[in-house]
C-alpha cells in the first residue's frame, strides 16, 4: 500500500521532469543545460528509488515463501499448478502485510479450487495467519476450527487455537487444544511449554513440571519452560532444583530480574 501511494505521488513528478527535458531539447529556442541536467537527475533518482523499494514478487521471492511455508502447505493443489501459484501469491501478500488481498485470493480458492482436505487445510491455515496479523482473533479461531474439520490431526492448528483461547481466558478450551496439539505431534515442544504455564497458573506444580521438563527435553534451550520448572520446584519447596533451573534459564537468554520477581510471588 505504501509503495502504491508513493507511486501515485511520484508518477506525475516524473512526467513533469520528462516534459521539461523534452521541452528544453525540442521546443525551446536555446536549451537550458542546467534545467535539462537537473530534470534528468531528478527523473533518474526517483526511478531508482521506486525500483529499489518496489514489492519483490519475483519468481525467487515466491520460491522462498513456498519453501518457508512448506509444512503448512503440505500437498495442497499438488495436481493443480494454477491454484498452487495462487496460494503462493496469497502467502507473498501475507508477508508484505497485504492481508485483504491475501484473504480475497484464499476465499476464491476455497470457493472454486479446493477439492481435497489438504487444499482446504492449507488455504484456511494461511487465512488464519492473515486474521491473526490483523488481531481479528475471533475470526482466526473460527478459521482454525473450520480447518480442523478437514484435518483434525494438524498439531500446529491445535496449538494456535490453544494460544488464541488463552488470550481470551478460556482455560478449559485452551487446555484441550494444547493436549490435542501434543496428541497430534508428541514432539511439539511449544505445546508442552504453554500447557506447563497453564498448569502453573492453576497452581498444579506436578503437572507443570511434567510438561515443562518434557519441553526442555525436546528443546534444551527453551528458557520459558525452565522458568516454569523453576517456579514449580519452588512451589513444591525444592529450592535446589528451583535454583538449578533458574541458572539454566539465565544461561539460555532469560531475563533474570523478571524471573526473580516472579519467584518472589510463588507461595510454598
Amino acid at each position: 500500500m505504501k509503495y502504491k501511494i508513493l507511486l501515485v505521488i511520484n508518477i506525475p513528478f516524473m512526467f513533469f521532469c520528462e516534459g521539461a527535458i523534452i521541452y528544453e531539447l525540442v521546443f525551446a529556442d536555446k536549451a537550458n543545460k542546467i534545467t535539462v541536467a537537473l530534470a534528468a537527475v531528478l527523473f533518474v533518482t526517483v526511478s531508482v528509488v521506486l525500483l529499489r523499494i518496489r514489492p519483490d514478487y519475483s519468481l525467487a521471492d515466491k520460491e522462498k515463501y513456498a519453501d518457508k511455508y512448506k509444512d503448512t502447505i503440505g500437498d495442497a493443489f499438488k495436481n493443480d499448478r494454477k491454484s498452487f501459484k495462487q496460494l503462493i501469491q496469497a502467502i507473498v501478500h501475507l508477508n508484505y502485510h497485504e492481508y485483504k488481498k491475501a484473504i480475497k485470493k484464499l476465499d476464491r480458492l476455497a470457493e472454486t479450487s479446493c477439492a481435497e482436505p489438504c487444499d482446504y487445510s492449507a488455504v484456511l491455515a494461511i487465512k488464519a495467519l492473515c486474521l491473526e496479523a490483523q488481531q481479528l482473533n475471533n475470526a482466526a479461531i473460527e478459521t482454525y476450527e473450520e480447518l480442523l474439520m478437514y484435518d483434525n490431526s494438524c498439531s500446529d492448528a491445535w496449538f494456535k487455537l490453544g494460544f488464541l483461547y488463552s488470550q481470551k481466558g478460556e482455560s478449559v478450551k485452551c487446555e484441550k487444544a494444547y493436549l490435542n496439539a501434543i496428541r497430534c505431534n508428541p514432539e511439539n515442544a511449544l505445546a508442552y511449554n504453554n500447557i506447563a504455564i497453564l498448569y502453573f497458573r492453576r497452581g498444579d506444580a506436578e503437572k507443570t513440571l511434567e510438561y515443562a521438563l518434557r519441553a526442555i527435553e525436546l528443546k534444551p534451550d527453551m528458557y520459558q519452560a525452565m522458568s516454569a520448572a523453576s517456579m514449580a520446584y519452588k512451589m513444591l519447596g525444592d529450592y535446589e532444583n528451583s535454583e538449578k533451573y533458574f541458572r539454566l534459564f539465565c544461561i539460555n537468554g532469560g531475563d533474570s530480574d523478571a524471573l526473580k520477581k516472579s519467584l518472589e510471588k510463588v507461595e510454598v
